[in-house]
């Protein structure tokens, strides 16, 4: 399956398939009702973690925290470093090359933190006032209607015949008009994606 990457206006840098997105949703119900738990804390512990032994060197402590619910590599991941309200890097896919959660976050981690070309790399002593979001998507579906969508649980794919393509993540809504200049511009299509935020 040949893949591409789209470089994002304030979100991701993401490999998706080419041709068509299947419209088919993905049940997150289960990362919902964690991301609303306790258990959670853990997890942003770890994700932490994973960052500063990315960052400075050295090896990782402890495994990812076994009471996550399962996953089967069919749900996106995204991870995004906000410093001061501002996206300092983003990386993330909605199809993966293994399930394995714990190595596809190392490696997504990692693309958020040197891999994003809009962004210098954090310097290991801006990682205490850096918020790192995991963001759990579903599978893109076709939208015409800009109305019928609620940002506070979705995001946004837009893919333009020019070969650019965006994706925004809820945490990354600051406003509509740019979303809606994509749905009235020729060439631009835009999908929805169910997203459950982990921060």
């Amino acid at each position: 399956m040949k893949h591409f990457i789209l470089t994002t206006a304030a979100a991701a840098i993401i490999l998706i398939p080419s041709g068509r997105l299947s419209s088919s949703g993905t049940d997150l119900d289960d990362w919902a009702l964690f991301s609303a738990g306790a258990g959670k804390a853990n997890l942003i512990a770890w994700l932490q973690e994973t960052a500063a032994v990315t960052i400075i060197g050295g090896e990782q402590q402890n495994p990812i925290p076994g009471q996550i619910p399962p996953f089967y590599g069919d749900r996106g991941l995204f991870i995004t470093f906000i410093k001061n309200r501002k996206v300092r890097g983003c990386f993330g896919a909605f199809y993966h090359k293994n399930g394995n959660i714990e190595s596809l976050l190392k490696y997504y981690i990692k693309g958020a933190l040197f891999l994003d070309p809009r962004y210098r790399p954090l310097d290991p002593d801006e990682l205490g006032n850096t918020e790192i979001i995991l963001t759990i998507a579903g599978t893109p579906e076709r939208v015409d209607n800009i109305n019928s969508i609620n940002l506070s649980g979705y995001g946004l794919l837009i893919e333009c015949s020019s070969g650019q393509g965006t994706v925004i993540v809820p945490e990354e809504f600051r406003t509509s008009s740019y979303i809606k200049k994509k749905f009235t511009e020729p060439g631009c299509e835009v999908s929805r994606f169910r997203a459950v935020t982990i921060k």
